[in-house]
Order: C-alpha cells, then sequence, then structure tokens
C-alpha cells in the first residue's frame, strides 16, 4: 500500500500568529496579555481557529455557539481554581502568584449583553450570508453615519469587560450628535473602552476615495478610528490614531448642537495612515481593502501599538462627540 501522504499545510488570509491560545474566555487571555489591547471581543474565540479551515457548516456551528459558550466559559473563568481570583487580604500572601487579580466585581451580565449584540443567531448569519440592505444605504456613497442618519450604523459598546475590565462606555444621538462617552479603568488588567458598528452588509465600497473624514468634538484625549474589510470577528483592525482638543461645550457640560460649531473639526484618516494590527500589534503584508469595508469602531486605550503607551491617556470620565463620518 502506498504510504499516507501529509495534508499539505493551508494558509489562511488572516492567520492569528499575535494572538494567544484562549484556554477559557477571559482568565488565559489576559493573564497571558495583560498588556495587549484586543480591538475586538476576544472571547468570542473560545475554539480554535483552524475549526474553520475547510468545512463551512462547522465554521456556522461554530460561530453561532460562541456567545453562548463564552458565557459559560466567563462564568467558570470566576470559580475557584481558573485564572481570576479576588484580590488576598492585605498583610497576606497568595499562593498561586500566576493568578491574574481582580480588585473590582466584573459584571457578567454586561458581558453576555455584549456577546450577544454582535455575536447574537442573527449577526451570526448575517456575516456569513451577507444580505443586501436594500434602500437603506448606498454602499458606495461617501457618508458612512451621521447624527441625520443614526440608521446607517448600528453602534454597540465593546469595552474591556470582555476580558474581565470594568471599563463601560455607550453611544447616543442626541441632537443630531453622537456622544460616544464613558469612563476608563485600568484595574482588572483593562483599560480601553470602545463602540463597534454591526457589521455593514452589504459591504462599503470605497475604493475611489482617498480616506476618512470625522467631524467631531473631543475632551483631549487620543482616540482610534478602526475599521474592518472582511466579515472575520477577530480579523485585521485598520487603525487609524487621532488627537482632539478639549471643547468648551465638553468642559461646560453643554453637549447641545449640530455639528456646525466652532468647536466641532475635521479630521482627515488617509487610508495610507491606517495600521493594521490583530491585538493592537502590527501586522506586516497586508493591504486594507477598500472596497470591502465591512464595519466602524471607535476606541479610547492606553495601548497604541505593539505595546507603546497612549500619551494622551488617562483614567475616568471622557467624552466624543461625533457630528459625521464620511470618505473623502
Amino acid at each position: 500500500a502506498c504510504p499516507r501522504q501529509p495534508h499539505p499545510t493551508r494558509t489562511h488570509a488572516h492567520t492569528h500568529t499575535a494572538s494567544p491560545r484562549y484556554d477559557t474566555a477571559l482568565g488565559t487571555a489576559t493573564a497571558r496579555h495583560a498588556t495587549a489591547e484586543p480591538h475586538s471581543a476576544t472571547f468570542l474565540e473560545p475554539f480554535p481557529l483552524s475549526l474553520a479551515a475547510d468545512a463551512p457548516m462547522v465554521h456556522a456551528m461554530r460561530m453561532a455557539l460562541m456567545p453562548l459558550l463564552a458565557v459559560i466559559h466567563a462564568g467558570q473563568a470566576l470559580l475557584p481554581g481558573h485564572q481570576f481570583a479576588k484580590a488576598p487580604a492585605q498583610g497576606t500572601s497568595h499562593s498561586r502568584t500566576s493568578l491574574a487579580v481582580m480588585r473590582e466585581q466584573w459584571d457578567l451580565s454586561r458581558f453576555a449583553q455584549t456577546a450577544l449584540f454582535f455575536n447574537g443567531p442573527d449577526q451570526v448569519l448575517k456575516r456569513i450570508l451577507p444580505q443586501p440592505q436594500g434602500s437603506a444605504r448606498d454602499p458606495s456613497s461617501p457618508l458612512i453615519w451621521s447624527g441625520d442618519r443614526p440608521d446607517l450604523l448600528e453602534w454597540g459598546p465593546l469595552d474591556d469587560v470582555v476580558m474581565g475590565g470594568v471599563s463601560k462606555s455607550s453611544f447616543t444621538v442626541q441632537n443630531g450628535v453622537g456622544r460616544f462617552a464613558g469612563a476608563i479603568s485600568t484595574e482588572n488588567n483593562g483599560g480601553f473602552a470602545g463602540c463597534r458598528s454591526r457589521a455593514i452588509t452589504p459591504p462599503l465600497q470605497l475604493q475611489r476615495f482617498s480616506g476618512l473624514k470625522l467631524r467631531v468634538r473631543g475632551d483631549g484625549k487620543r482616540y482610534k478610528l478602526i475599521v474592518r474589510d472582511d466579515y472575520n470577528w477577530n480579523g485585521i483592525a485598520w487603525s487609524f490614531s487621532f488627537d482632539t482638543e478639549p471643547a468648551q461645550q465638553l468642559l461646560d457640560g453643554d453637549g447641545s448642537g449640530d455639528g456646525s460649531g466652532d468647536d466641532f473639526v475635521d479630521v482627515l484618516a488617509p487610508w495610507a495612515s491606517f495600521v493594521p494590527t490583530l491585538f493592537a500589534r502590527k501586522v506586516p503584508l497586508v493591504q486594507l481593502k477598500t472596497d470591502s469595508i465591512t464595519a466602524v469602531q471607535l476606541t479610547l486605550s492606553k495601548f497604541e501599538y505593539d505595546s507603546e503607551l497612549n500619551p494622551a491617556f488617562s483614567t475616568g470620565p471622557f467624552e466624543l462627540q461625533i457630528a459625521s463620518i464620511e470618505a473623502f
């Protein structure tokens, strides 16, 4: 009989060489990557990534089960013997020095809400079998989102709760202006908050434009604008960092306006300036597919790229107001 030939090595478009193996939904990932900011919710990949290699049905089943299994894994992570534990009492020592200490209570319900918002069955099917949105959007239109057209994107919070942290944010629209706001904490190895759109179907076809333009009013912090060019939830995040000036209306607690005031400024993000990252680490030799933009995200993080710190980062409250996002 002929000897069995070894199976040829497969190459995948987005091999996750920079990401850890997630033995549980939260514990091991946080313990090993306390300094790595995930731009996507790593709790949504509790299975080996290789399962998606050959069988679309296996991939679909894995995606559909992710939210439930993520919640189960997360609950297990808080039980004795798993990676997370309460901080030892003052003056005592902990025999397991490898444990990641949880100094503040972790919000399991908020974790579950995030999982279901982004990876509920309807969203999984939407990414696996993208369907046209009808007349809601022209995929080649320069307008991506505005306070006057809030229906163009469905925003949801994507905070460090997905890794056991306690930072919290929300995205609301009032008087024609979007408000990404909340509070950042570095407790429990956290330090980032974000809002991400649900999958855009069909993807935006923006290849005839030079980049994206945001009309924003800030608080003096440095934020990231992130886009994605496929439906892989934990795929490459194309990131553009931008600084803001503290707006007087924010300092006065006045969030009114329609984006036309003097405090609003335009931020230009050329395609060539977007940095490809996996979990805040740069990825070489890839090219942004501007004809297939599938999601948009705003993030405030203590990290820049490759473990470099955000020079304008501080804990506590934050607020970024967005009048519009469009291609230019």
